[in-house]
């Protein structure tokens, strides 16, 4: 679905297909990174190297960081991977925040508190997010908006794609450098566009 066709849904309906992007992005991306880590480990990214990575995420990141920050590689290049280990660990919260949270319409809040500016600053067709469970009493809920959510997607994407161009090098021995070090911006179709890089003779 083309970005302008998603505009003329109803609201509900956008936010349904958003929420389900934020989710197929974040698959792609740590299939991403569990590939990175892969490549890191074991010089190969096999679908057996694949699936003996970490199940959790935060292990799957820290472990992906130690081993970047001990790789043998140039400092620009250690800089760029540990930059897209860092954008996609960032993504990764980004999505958590829409998984495990309710999204309400403003009208649905119920509360017998006075709305805080921020609260009352919600456009009709954004959303309130709010924490499904909290020890310390009724959480207050943060407006989001359909741009935050598509900006979410677009830096899934990217982070994914970073990743990938970081594995791509490690496993070339020195290809994909451009792509690596340039400022990579995911777009709607799942592609990147890529801004700069350093050029590399190689590629």
């Amino acid at each position: 679905m083309e970005l302008d066709e998603l505009a003329q849904l109803d609201v509900d309906d956008q936010w349904l297909i958003l929420l389900g992007r934020i989710a197929k992005e974040t698959v792609w991306m740590e299939t991403q990174l569990r590939g990175l880590h892969a490549q890191l480990r074991h010089g190969d990214a096999t679908r057996e190297h694949l699936f003996a990575t970490p199940d959790r995420w935060g292990d799957l990141h820290r472990e992906a960081k130690q081993m970047v920050e001990k790789l043998k590689v140039e400092k620009d290049v250690r800089v760029a991977i540990l930059d897209a280990v860092a954008a996609a660990h960032a993504a990764n919260k980004g999505r958590n925040e829409y998984m495990h949270r309710e999204l309400l319409r403003h009208e649905q809040w119920d509360t017998e508190e006075p709305p805080t500016e921020r609260q009352a600053s919600v456009a009709p067709g954004d959303r309130l997010r709010i924490k499904i469970s909290n020890p310390n009493g009724i959480p207050a809920p943060e407006p989001v908006t359909l741009d935050g959510a598509h900006q979410l997607v677009s830096d899934l994407i990217g982070a994914g794609w970073r990743l990938r161009f970081a594995r791509l090098h490690l496993a070339a021995r020195g290809h994909w450098k451009s792509e690596l070090t340039a400022h990579v911006v995911g777009t709607w179709d799942g592609n990147a566009d890529l801004i700069g890089g350093d050029d590399d003779p190689n590629d």
